[in-house]
């Protein structure tokens, strides 16, 4: 893995703009690494529990990239029509963007369903055994990237989330996790780099970016730290502890 510098992904999504997504997804075709997993990079660097928001896999698909798996995207009624149809089963599917405009736009694909579960798992924090439940699942595969949708909102911590689901987590050229830490102690281990990205949305670590209406203006976090008068801190007055002989 090279974490030790910093790349334009890390520095995506200063604002809600389409440019600076895209130049996280080519990063991330750019590092060519050959090693068991060449590239891994996360759709949302700031918190991301488990959204539905469809922004990296939505560039995916319009740059055409493949041997990409991308995981958990929360879309229980998705789930539920792969479990209607079965494995197997084709179909065209809507896929995220339900819960509003900073989700991103629904993604209408034709899948081909490869794995339905009711007892899917995976590892907390990527330790230990695969006890973490993630409720009814499914995996579509449709234009090269294949997809792992969960009824439970959580965030991805350990390769359970495809390996479970009959994807090889080792064989792809890409893996896209929804987390912003904790999948590194199980992915750490055989990821060739690491790409974040801060995708748009209501969970950017850049506050700027979100149409708030209702604070007192100026704030640190969505203004420029210049534009605050900051009260100095007032001196501190040091205190002689005195020894327990002269008590």
């Amino acid at each position: 893995m090279d974490m030790t510098r910093p790349t334009s992904a890390e520095r995506l999504a200063r604002d809600l703009d389409w440019n600076l997504l895209r130049t996280c997804v080519e990063s991330a075709e750019a590092r060519g690494i050959s090693a068991k997993v060449g590239r891994l990079f996360t759709s949302d660097f700031f918190y991301d529990p488990a959204g539905d928001s469809t922004f990296v896999l939505a560039e995916l698909l319009r740059r055409g990239v493949g041997d990409v798996a991308v995981a958990l995207i929360w879309d229980p009624i998705a789930v539920g029509f792969c479990h209607a149809a079965g494995v197997g089963a084709r179909l065209p599917l809507r896929i995220g963007g339900k819960c509003g405009p900073l989700s991103g736009d629904p993604i209408d694909l034709d899948v081909e369903v490869r794995s339905v579960r009711t007892d899917a798992t995976q590892a907390l924090f990527g330790a230990g055994e695969p006890r973490f439940r993630l409720g009814r699942t499914a995996a579509v595969h449709a234009r090269g990237v294949d997809i792992v949708m969960s009824s439970v909102r959580t965030q991805v911590f350990s390769h359970h989330v495809f390996s479970q689901h009959e994807i090889d987590h080792l064989d792809r050229k890409v893996l896209v996790v929804k987390s912003t830490q904790h999948f590194m102690n199980d992915f750490g281990r055989f990821a060739a780099a690491v790409v974040r990205c801060d995708g748009p949305g209501t969970l950017t670590a850049d506050l700027s970016t979100l149409p708030y209406t209702r604070i007192r203006r100026p704030m640190l976090g969505p203004d420029p730290a210049d534009l605050l008068e900051v009260e100095p801190m007032p001196p501190v007055v040091s205190r002689r502890r005195i020894p327990t002989s002269e008590a």
